[in-house]
């Protein structure tokens, strides 16, 4: 597994192991069972070499929460990675399953431009991997992750901050009010990969990670703060011309049904930050 040690590997790497898995990690962190530098081919095939594994998940990527990342890195790991990894994987054993993790919006407005750097970096890199894949028969499985919170989620992203905020009693500011996204708890982000897991050699298959429902920024802070015991007076909101409106995912193409609901999530997320205890 690459990324084990961002917010989803963190979630992702115990569910697979809960589930019969044994997870082997590499990547630059200390934290890693294998230390290997991902932009190296040659130590990336040797991983594959030593390790073996049935499967490889990739939950690498720079730049979600802006400004974490600058334009460079951003191309090295989000658009370089993933094929050097299926180049590695076909020159180990092709028959190895890889699993991607890709972001809902990596798909272009009707204008042709797309959300944001992260976005197009990460479309770049998912286009590349289907591409070599489609050309080398290798089995892949990119599951394209929706607007994803949990307890432990980085402050920056726009639900941890929503709720930061109101449990602080501060203002939330809202640029894109009226902007829908399909939010999805990280437990059922980790068990959408568990059932990628357990496909045997799928070919080239694309899901979506969502729960199929969209629901308005201004909803969601307005729930937070509801269950925070705050003034839904505390959500400002600044409008902006919005050229992503809407992100739900598509139910055709779910790769599992979503066990826990916004309402739910909410408070849970909610509580466990009140109290401090993010790693539940």
């Amino acid at each position: 597994m690459l990324g084990s040690t961002g917010f989803l590997g963190r979630h992702i790497a115990p569910a697979l192991r809960a589930a019969g898995h044994t997870v082997i990690t590499t990547g630059r962190s200390p934290e890693v069972d294998i230390p290997c530098p991902v932009l190296d081919l040659v130590s990336l095939e040797q991983v594959v070499r030593d390790s073996r594994p049935d499967a490889i998940v990739n939950l690498l990527g720079a730049g979600l929460s802006d400004p974490s990342a600058d334009t460079q890195t951003m191309d090295l790991i989000n658009t370089s990675v993933p094929l050097l990894l299926a180049r590695s994987i076909d020159a180990a054993d092709p028959e190895i399953h890889v699993i991607h993790a890709a972001s809902s919006t990596e798909e272009p407005s009707g204008s042709g431009d797309f959300e944001s750097e992260y976005s197009r970096t990460k479309a770049a890199g998912t286009r590349a991997l289907l591409h070599f894949a489609q050309e080398s028969s290798q089995p892949v499985s990119v599951l394209r992750i929706h607007n994803t919170y949990g307890s432990d989620q980085p402050g920056r992203r726009f639900f941890a901050s929503v709720v930061d905020s109101c449990l602080a009693g501060e203002t939330v500011r809202l640029n894109y009010p009226n902007r829908i996204r399909d939010f999805i708890h990280v437990d059922d982000v980790a068990a959408a990969f568990v059932v990628a897991s357990q496909q045997p050699h799928p070919g080239i298959r694309e899901y979506e990670v969502g729960t199929g429902v969209g629901t308005l920024l201004r909803e969601v802070a307005r729930m937070v703060a509801i269950e925070a015991s705050r003034s839904p007076d505390l959500i400002l909101e600044n409008p902006h011309a919005d050229k992503h409106p809407a992100t739900v995912a598509n139910s055709d193409r779910l790769i599992r049904p979503a066990s826990i609901t916004l309402a739910h999530g909410i408070r849970s997320v909610v509580r466990d930050r009140r109290e401090g205890d993010t790693h539940r």
